[in-house]
């Protein structure tokens, strides 16, 4: 359905006012379980913990990886259906699935997708950097190269092992490496841009965004994000969210699963994709009509009229 990468570009900007006819993007959780318990986040929450072990709809543990053959399914649909782009991403850190890089290598099948993009926090082992140097774009969220301050933003994270993971993509020669940082209390006084550039060079790219606390205990946001004016996000006419157990969420921020647009493969991507129940949410938010608490109440700043907001596409950090 597009043909070229600028096409489906347009088509996600458009998506604000006009709803696609198929997902933009994929976000396939290969695993809801993470190896850091990072303060500012969901992990680093007790009762998010708590939850994630209990049982979902089919008796299993909610915490798990993604069957290998549900994710193979999932990227053969999506390509099979035109979808420009695959993340793999969600509550957890996608490199510790045993089939990492089995998976990834699904992705590279055809010329369908433009974009295969992964995030990670870098601690991963060393089979797992084949996976990540199939996409076209790696992420990875690091927030500090200062030692004392990474420890305390990730926590159980491994600083040495993080460098040395992107030093072994520099040096496998990715073309396309963004570090990105998480401003927090703890770190606002770093230059993260000038630090990991005399680190990496210009082998990689630099990002960062303003911490939109998801840790009720943690109170790192400089700004209340309830006095800014709200405005659609466009994550449900441009993005689906499918969790390791097969069910259909909006966005990125419904990390509690409080929002089920369906279940897949019972139903199919386009099926759950044109469903009343995606019709109705995109309607709501559009007028600005929340009968969602996740939605009221949301964690991202994409949903507000905010200089914040225009960070969270990944804006390359070029001054420092």
């Amino acid at each position: 359905m597009f043909k070229t990468k600028e096409a489906y570009r347009k088509a996600w900007d458009n998506a604000y006012v006009q709803d696609s006819e198929i997902p933009l993007n994929v976000d396939i959780e290969l695993a809801s379980v993470c190896n850091l318990a990072c303060p500012f986040c969901f992990w680093g929450e007790a009762d998010f913990n708590a939850e994630m072990k209990k049982p979902a709809d089919d008796g299993k543990a909610k915490k798990r990886f993604m069957p290998k053959e549900l994710a193979i399914k999932i990227i053969d649909e999506a390509q099979y259906i035109g979808v420009p782009a695959l993340k793999m991403n969600w509550r957890g850190e996608s490199t510790l699935h045993p089939d990492y890089t089995e998976i990834l290598k699904r992705t590279t099948c055809g010329n369908g997708f433009h974009d295969v993009l992964v995030n990670t926090n870098a601690n991963c082992k060393e089979t797992a950097v084949n996976g990540l140097f199939l996409a076209s774009k790696v992420m990875v969220s690091l927030d500090s190269v200062n030692p004392s301050t990474y420890q305390k933003m990730r926590v159980s994270g491994r600083l040495t092992v993080a460098l040395e993971t992107i030093s072994k993509l520099v040096l496998m020669k990715h073309p396309n490496i963004w570090v990105r940082r998480v401003i927090t209390k703890d770190n606002e006084n770093e230059n993260f841009s000038r630090d990991v550039k005399n680190l990496f060079g210009d082998n990689v790219r630099v990002s960062e965004h303003q911490c939109f606390d998801r840790n009720v205990d943690e109170h790192h946001q400089i700004s209340d994000p309830l006095r800014f004016e709200r405005t659609y996000c466009g994550y449900p006419s441009q993005r689906m969210m499918i969790a390791s157990d097969g069910t259909v969420y909006p966005c990125c921020v419904d990390y509690d699963g409080t929002m089920s647009m369906g279940k897949y493969p019972e139903q199919s991507l386009l099926e759950i994709w044109n469903g009343e129940k995606f019709k109705k949410l995109r309607n709501e938010l559009r007028n600005n009509i929340f009968n969602s608490n996740t939605c009221k109440n949301c964690t991202s700043w994409m949903a507000y009229k905010s200089k914040n907001r225009d960070l969270v596409q990944d804006r390359e950090i070029t001054l420092f």
